[in-house]
């Protein structure tokens, strides 16, 4: 079969005597420009659509252009309209001189969404313009409450929209005034050109029909600057015989969409909506499905035609740049626009052809399922056989341990690190992860079970990647995904059919599908059918000796189910902990997120508890040990100098910065943050308050710092609080020293720093030695027999009896 997007010649011939007759009565009577066949066309448009006054002209955009003109909207005006639509829309806006402001869409119906108009209101706004997309009305209650609430002009843009109805009412009829087009295509077209503009207010038509005849209402007498743009004899002529059968065409449209929908409908494709109280009257039958490409391919070589509607949001068009805006401005509008395909429809179409649509549609799909399933069968089974060749990006704390558990299972790992030290240290099997074994990499290398490199090109033998890079903070507390866009955009130059994805580094709800899933479908493949990619949130949690990456339950939320259960598959053959599955990627990024700010939020609850009972005189650590002899409905959490590490003191920011796009202030988040970003100073305080009870000043006073690292037992520097109680120290004028037996020595601030041998006569030597991280290998009763004054942050000398005056606790 060849069946076309639309056939006119089909409609033509139904009416062909009719057309011909009225065509030849305008030939006849030598009236070609605003005749009588035009008035009685306006006449039959306003009795059609209920309204007082139709001014007929050249086209569609010049009605909407001659109806700004008619409200003098123009230079230094702003009227809101929808990106998701023909550019005339907008064009008509800049041609008198005026800002479109556009709005984005509601996903349902792709119209304007009424809900976003209001903050996009300003002194310069003059009008909205909804248009009522493919046939179906946009809200215009809604609308119209909005616009006379803030006393704006609604013209409405009906070009795709004649005969649909709103509660009853004609599109058309709703607004102050209304434009439509009469092009060919159209429900309603000429065979040529057309436009016409509705109203009901009579100065305004007055004005309309001056400005469509060069600004005259006597010819010759000129009173405003107008346009030449008149609908003509034959065009009014030939619409004036359609217009009997619009009604008809219309419910036969109606008819053929209906049916559309009851044969698609189990289909993985998006049906057009037709809400309560309207009624649509598909100018074109739209359909929204992820393989849009694929499909109009697959349609176009089996004789259908098919077209994208709109490919290009206006908001990102050339003509446009001058605007600013940039993708991810209207992300409805940039969605829909990568997913919306209309399907053949018109009045003469024939069951048997729409039939014919359909089974070559569900075709496709049947096509698409066997695919989808060869290419996950051929993946699962590598992951199952353990011929899967997986790779790691990034090998710091997550990425390395990572490497370890999957070689150790019997996967053949590659690692992928930008440092060229790192990727040395591994290929000689050397290890710098405190959680690791040393032997266990060093065999895993001899095996050749585990390889390093800084080239990405070694992606082109994975079928499996996890991507552990960083994700801080910028300066402004917002996310830096830049780690994880740049990783993204390695992989895509060696993406290929049948490859798992899967972010394991910390981030912002929404990433993996709003980041990482776009620059990976850019290659033309496709999430859930060509690749798979899910999130897993990274739980390691150095130097615990009870959970580590290999007993520590895993979360798991694929972009698909599909993507979901290989994701899974994978972290079950190489872990022992249990792997829990969540419906979707941001369930298991924000799931990470609450387990930190869970964490940060109930240890500011303590710090602040712990300032509280110091000033009362009451010993904190004794409270917590009280009131965790209830059973339930509590959970011990401790004071500390400060919080340390990537998570705790980073996570909930991500959740801060996401919600800002909520309007939504996480004031308890923040709060939190400032308790806890007070304890370092809060700690030097201290010190101060101890040492002046020896009459001591703190300017000149040899302080010791007792652990360097943010917790204990490892040898991590990152946000320890330890560097920020060496800055308070140090504007103090105290001279700091440490000692800590996982960094040997460190700078900061430009200052270098050597850890201190804990000999007799030093400790002797300073004024007050301050415990900051309880590493287990420290001798405490040491510490404090030969230390003057002890400030313990971490409660690790409650059980030293001997010198006992000597010790203060936070």
């Amino acid at each position: 079969m060849d069946i076309k997007l639309l056939e006119l010649n089909r409609q033509y011939k139904t009416i062909k005597d009719e057309i011909n007759k009225g065509i030849k009565e305008v030939l006849d009577s030598s009236r070609f420009i605003l005749g009588p066949k035009v008035d009685n066309f306006e006449k039959e448009i306003c009795n059609f659509i209920g309204v007082k006054h139709a001014i007929g002209v050249a086209n569609g955009t010049d009605a909407l252009l001659l109806a700004l003109r008619a409200y003098d909207i123009g230079v230094g005006d702003e009227v809101i309209t929808t990106p998701f639509t023909f550019i005339a829309t907008a064009e008509a806006i800049s041609q008198v001189g005026a800002k479109p402001i556009f709005v984005d869409i509601d996903l349902d119906t792709y119209n304007i969404d009424e809900n976003k108009i209001e903050e996009k209101i300003t002194e310069r706004t003059k009008a909205i313009i909804p248009v009522h997309i493919f046939g179906n009305p946009a809200n215009m209650d809604k609308i119209m409450e909005i616009a006379n609430k803030n006393n704006l002009i609604v013209i409405e843009d009906a070009c795709q929209a004649i005969g649909s109805e709103y509660n009853g009412s004609k599109i058309g009829s709703i607004g102050h005034t209304s434009c439509f087009s009469f092009f060919p295509t159209k429900n309603l077209g000429g065979y040529g050109d057309g436009g016409m503009i509705l109203t009901n207010d009579d100065n305004i038509a007055e004005k309309l029909k001056m400005l469509r005849f060069h600004g005259q209402k006597i010819k010759y007498t000129n009173e405003i600057l107008g346009y030449n743009s008149r609908l003509d004899e034959i065009q009014a002529a030939i619409l004036r015989v359609k217009l009997k059968y619009l009604d008809d065409w219309n419910g036969k449209r109606r008819e053929l969409s209906h049916r559309y929908n009851e044969f698609l409908k189990d289909l993985p494709i998006k049906l057009p909506v037709e809400k309560s109280g309207v009624k649509h009257v598909y100018h074109l039958y739209i359909i929204e499905l992820a393989e849009k490409k694929e499909l109009k391919e697959y349609l176009e070589n089996n004789g259908i035609d098919t077209a994208e509607y709109y490919p290009i949001p206006l908001h990102l068009q050339k003509a446009y740049k001058n605007l600013n805006y940039k993708n991810g401005d209207f992300p409805n509008c940039e969605y829909v626009s990568e997913r919306t395909l209309a399907l053949p429809l018109f009045p003469e179409l024939e069951e048997e052809e729409q039939d014919y649509i359909i089974e070559k549609i569900k075709d496709f799909y049947k096509i698409k399922v066997r695919e989808k399933t060869k290419v996950t069968n051929l993946l699962k089974r590598k992951i199952t056989d353990k011929t899967a060749i997986l790779s790691v990006i990034g090998l710091g704390y997550v990425g390395l341990p990572l490497v370890v558990e999957k070689a150790k299972s019997g996967y053949k790992v590659i690692g992928i690190d930008i440092q060229q030290k790192r990727v040395d240290m591994v290929n000689d099997g050397i290890n710098y992860i405190g959680d690791i074994v040393d032997d266990d990499l060093k065999e895993l290398v001899d095996k050749n079970m585990i390889e390093a490199s800084t080239d990405y090109s070694v992606l082109s033998k994975a079928d499996c990647v996890m991507i552990c890079v960083p994700t801080p903070l910028d300066r402004h507390q917002q996310p830096d995904t830049s780690y994880i866009e740049q990783s993204t955009r390695d992989i895509s130059k060696y993406l290929r059919r049948g490859m798992l994805i899967v972010l394991e580094s910390t981030t912002y709800p929404g990433t993996t599908e709003e980041v990482i899933k776009p620059i990976l479908e850019a290659t033309g493949l496709k999430c859930g059918e060509d690749f798979f990619l899910a999130f897993s949130p990274e739980r390691v949690d150095p130097g615990n000796k009870q959970y580590n990456i290999k007993n520590t339950p895993k979360i798991v939320g694929g972009v698909t189910e599909n993507c979901t259960e290989l994701a899974a598959l994978l972290y079950e053959k190489f872990l022992q902990g249990s792997i829990h599955k969540v419906s979707s990627p941001a369930v298991a990024e924000i799931e990470k997120i609450l387990e930190n700010t869970f964490r940060n939020i109930n240890i500011s609850v303590i710090n602040e508890m712990t300032i509280l009972c110091e000033k009362m005189g009451i010993d904190i650590w004794e409270v917590i040990e009280a009131a965790k002899t209830k059973p339930y409905g509590f959970m011990p959490f401790y004071p500390g100098p400060g919080i340390g590490g990537h998570c705790i003191p980073i996570d909930p920011y991500y959740l801060t910065w996401k919600a800002r796009e909520y309007n939504y202030h996480t004031k308890l988040i923040e709060v939190a943050g400032e308790i806890n970003n007070y304890m370092p100073q809060y700690v030097v305080e201290r010190i101060m308050k101890i040492l002046n009870k020896y009459s001591k000043p703190i300017n000149g006073s040899k302080v010791l710092l007792i652990g360097a690292t943010y917790k204990k037992d490892i040898d991590d520097l990152r946000e320890s609080p330890s560097l920020k109680i060496i800055d308070y120290l140090r504007k103090e004028k105290a001279v700091v020293e440490y000692n800590d037996p996982y960094v040997s020595e460190f700078t900061h601030n430009g200052i270098k720093y050597k850890s201190k041998d804990l000999t007799e006569e030093f400790l002797k030597s300073v004024d007050i030695t301050v415990i900051v991280t309880d590493h287990s290998c420290y001798e405490y009763q040491y510490i404090v027999e030969n230390s003057k004054i002890v400030f313990d942050t971490r409660n690790v000398t409650k059980d030293i009896k001997v010198n006992r005056e000597r010790i203060y606790k936070l």
